[in-house]
Parts: C-alpha cells; sequence; structure tokens
C-alpha cells in the first residue's frame, strides 16, 4: 500500500495530467502520445518538491534491498540527470537525504557542454568512479525508433566519463502499452507507471 508522501505526490500528478480520449494526439519528440504531464506546474512548488525528495530517497532504499544490487546501492554517493529536467528532483532528494543517514549528492549534466575537460560536462560534487543513481522525470517507450531520450543521452554521458551508474529511477513511466523496462541495458524503475495514474483519477 502506498504511503501518505506517495499518495499525495500522486494527486499532485493527476492534477497535471492531460489525457485525450480523441484521435488528437500530443506531439511529443518521441513520436505522439495520448498522455502529456507538464512536470514543470509541479516539481518547483514547495510541498510537491518535498515529497518528491522522500519518495525518491524511499524508492532508492528499497531497491537498495534487493539482493543482486544491495552492495553497490548503498555505496551511491549521488544522483543527478540531464539539466533541467531532473535538476528539481535531485536536488530534493538530496536535500531530504540530510536528515537520513544515507546522505547524497546532487550533480547535473550541462545541455550546452564546454569544451574545458569532460568533468565540465558534470556540475556537482561527483569525481570519476563514484557510483550513481541516474533520475528522471518522465519516461515512455519511444514511438520512434531513432529517438534517443534523455535518460539514454544521460546514462550514456555518465559511461562516457566513467562514473560507475548503478541504477535508473524515474517518476512516471507514461508508455502507454508495453512499460519502458530499461535503457541502453540499464533497468528503469519507475515511482508510478500512467496505469497507476489513471486509476487513482478514476477511483
Amino acid at each position: 500500500m502506498d504511503n501518505l508522501a506517495k499518495i499525495r505526490l500522486k494527486q499532485f500528478l493527476n492534477s497535471a495530467l492531460k489525457y485525450s480520449r480523441t484521435e488528437n494526439l500530443f506531439r511529443l519528440p518521441d513520436g505522439p502520445s495520448k498522455s502529456f504531464i507538464d512536470l514543470s506546474k509541479i516539481i518547483y512548488m514547495p510541498e510537491a518538491n518535498y515529497l518528491l525528495g522522500k519518495v525518491f530517497w524511499e524508492k532508492m532504499q528499497d531497491i537498495s534491498t534487493q539482493r543482486l544490487i544491495n552492495n553497490k546501492m548503498q555505496a551511491v554517493k549521488a544522483v543527478g540527470g540531464l539539466t533541467m529536467a531532473a535538476d528539481a528532483i535531485s536536488c530534493s532528494i538530496a536535500h531530504y537525504s540530510y536528515s537520513t543517514d544515507w546522505k547524497l549528492e546532487a550533480f547535473t549534466f550541462q545541455k550546452w557542454l564546454q569544451h574545458t575537460g569532460d568533468m565540465h560536462k558534470i556540475l556537482g560534487n561527483v569525481k570519476t568512479g563514484d557510483k550513481v543513481v541516474i533520475v528522471e522525470g518522465i519516461v515512455r517507450r519511444s514511438a520512434s525508433p531513432i529517438y534517443r531520450s534523455a535518460i539514454q543521452r544521460v546514462i550514456a554521458l555518465a559511461m562516457e566519463l566513467n562514473l560507475d551508474v548503478v541504477s535508473i529511477v524515474a517518476l512516471v513511466d507514461m508508455s502507454e502499452n508495453e512499460k519502458c523496462f530499461e535503457a541502453l541495458g540499464f533497468r528503469v524503475n519507475s515511482i508510478f507507471t500512467l496505469q497507476e495514474l489513471h486509476d487513482a483519477s478514476q477511483g
């Protein structure tokens, strides 16, 4: 059963969920879709930002109990993603973690890369070899085979810079049929699915 923080965050997401019941589709970078959430309407709100930190941190704690990656997950130092979508999420996780015994740094990959050395592609206190978790707001199974999602780009960047990617955690898997189970070989752990949001809005 969902805890109160997760239930409240789900309410925020449902308030921003748009769903087309007609043939009119939203034109998104990864192809047309019947569903859309504008996270910018949510993630910068004080209550929602706090809830993001708590729910993501708790999801990571839950993943750390899985036997196969337990040791690596507990050694994770930082969370981050591609600016700007993941910035509010990673900072909220870092902020919330300060009140726990598992304190995490936040980092971001710059969208406009400088040519002054590889690590200048990252803002934050991380270095080569650090174990990290990649976070993202929205993932979906792409309708376009040539589209490279933000989460795929940030995984590629992290591997290029020799960061040790341990896990991927996304806020919502907006796939309308099959779930987005993996990106570049990494399992995508979503906190909510589109179906869960729909079910909650109907309840």
